[in-house]
């Protein structure tokens, strides 16, 4: 049986391959919801206005970002033709009523992973280059001050004190060669180097391999060793986001969340590990 349109699968590791995920309503809000967030869009549902989507919500959207956009958005004759009409055609043939927000936002998304490929494109202008936490500062130093005070001086991810990191990053929140660089910040928070790196460019820290325990080939010399990597790392902060501590709701806005093993016996794979801050 395949899901009936406007329901989301209860288990958000399930994805089912069929066309219907690509038209399911509640997905679709879902998707627009983290776009029209990160694009810092005015929409009349208010949808950017909620909180942000957690990883099992982001791993939902992850087959709509290429399963909703047509072959003539990405390969194109020339870099201004126009392409609604073929985004348009193809959601019609997907089985969905017109929807401007989810067009515009699909053209958006289109635009920029076609100007940032390296390859195949004849460039009347230079290609797009990603900005670094030194551009920011370079460009806008009040906003790298925002961005710094509503982080509350901490890592967005871990909650180390900046200032005590080994280096602080810009993290784009959605990957870059879907969104860019929006000058308000919407798509922009700042990282310590060790998340940053355990991030990578997953859409979700689901996607990534290590979220399923799968550690085989690749980590071989860290295996012995008691420490997760970085990407292990990275998929239980994602995840988990406040101290595990029964009866303590710290967060990376208030103390430095810390990876620990919760069982001694076990490897140091996501299913093994913990969340702790400073106090715990």
């Amino acid at each position: 049986m395949t899901p009936a349109a406007g329901s989301v699968p209860q288990a958000a590791g399930v994805l089912p391959l069929c066309r219907d995920r690509l038209r399911d309503l509640a997905t679709l809000t879902l998707f627009k919801r983290a776009f029209l967030k990160a694009l810092d869009r005015p929409d009349p549902h208010g949808l950017s206005a909620h909180a942000a989507l957690t990883e099992s919500e982001r791993l939902l959207v992850v087959p709509l970002v290429f399963g909703l956009m047509p072959a003539k958005a990405v390969w194109r004759g020339r870099r201004d033709e126009r392409i609604k009409p073929h985004i348009r055609d193809h959601l019609a043939s997907i089985g969905l009523m017109p929807d401007e927000v989810l067009v515009d936002i699909l053209k958006t998304v289109a635009d920029q992973y076609y100007e940032t490929q390296s390859e195949g494109i004849v460039r009347a202008i230079p290609r797009k280059r990603k900005y670094g936490i030194a551009d920011i500062k370079a460009m806008d130093r009040g906003l790298y001050h925002q961005m710094v005070q509503k982080q509350c001086g901490r890592c967005a991810v871990c909650g180390i004190l900046l200032d005590q990191a080994e280096d602080e990053t810009l993290d784009h929140i959605l990957p870059w060669r879907l969104v860019g660089d929006i000058p308000s910040g919407s798509n922009w928070q700042i990282l310590c180097q060790v998340c940053n790196s355990g991030k990578r460019a997953w859409f979700s820290a689901l996607q990534s391999p290590e979220s399923m325990n799968w550690i085989y080939s690749g980590h071989d010399q860290a295996i012995p060793h008691a420490e997760p990597t970085r990407e292990t790392r990275y998929v239980v902060l994602a995840q988990l986001g406040v101290c595990q501590e029964p009866g303590c709701m710290n967060t990376p806005a208030a103390a430095h969340l810390r990876v620990r093993k919760c069982l001694s016996s076990g490897l140091a794979v996501v299913d093994n590990l913990t969340l702790l801050c400073d106090s715990h």
